[in-house]
């Protein structure tokens, strides 16, 4: 896609991408087809992303802090990607019980859903997340006159206040979560300093 970007200025077409990479090896070391096609599909969409924004910071550069940058490679060793199961890889057996088992690869896990749009692998620093996609019907909006508002911080944790008299406010004050992570990363930074300092590939205490 770039080296093509680079001779051409355009973005590939998704039928020229997927003839070009549905041979390759890489194609086929993921769990099966239906999921390299996810991966090449949102591939496409980067690029597609990327040209539209490109367009339109040429047209309005004042909307945006810089020029959107032109999507990289992943490190050949230490990249990831998401991988996204269309529902097709879940198997429908056990999601009529609540529980999501993916066919490609053993993943099985309860959710309490019976129906999923699809589900996502993806990597985050030192574990994978995984994410469901699901559906779910509007709530009724009740109307009326009584308004609340929020607002979500960090110092603050939750600011609540309404127009409806006789209801105090709600301040719940965000030090202690603050003081928890921040005493979580210090841990994570010397448990891997220390194993950088003795040459170990990894550490139990970090998973």
């Amino acid at each position: 896609m770039r080296q093509h970007f680079f001779e051409t200025r355009k973005v590939m077409s998704f039928t020229a991408l997927y003839h070009l990479v549905s041979k390759s090896q890489a194609y086929y070391s993921l769990p099966n087809t239906k999921v390299a096609n996810q991966v090449t599909r949102r591939v496409h969409k980067t690029w597609l992303g990327y040209k539209a924004a490109y367009k339109d910071w040429q047209k309005h550069p004042e909307k945006y802090i810089s020029e959107p940058r032109i999507p990289k490679y992943k490190d050949k060793t230490k990249g990831r990607y998401m991988l996204v199961f269309p529902l097709e890889t879940v198997s429908k057996p056990p999601l009529r019980k609540g529980i999501v088992k993916l066919t490609p690869c053993p993943i099985q896990f309860s959710s309490g859903l019976l129906d999923v749009a699809e589900v996502r692998v993806v990597p985050k620093s030192g574990c994978y997340v995984v994410e469901i996609v699901y559906e779910q019907e509007e709530a009724n909006v009740v109307s009326g006159d009584a308004v609340a508002g929020v607002d979500l911080g960090l110092v603050n944790l939750v600011t609540l206040t309404t127009n409806q008299s006789g209801v105090a406010p709600l301040l719940i004050k965000g030090g202690a979560l603050k003081a928890i992570n921040t005493y979580y990363n210090k841990k994570k930074a010397t448990l891997k300093s220390g194993i950088v300092a003795r040459s170990v590939v990894g550490s139990m205490h970090l998973r």
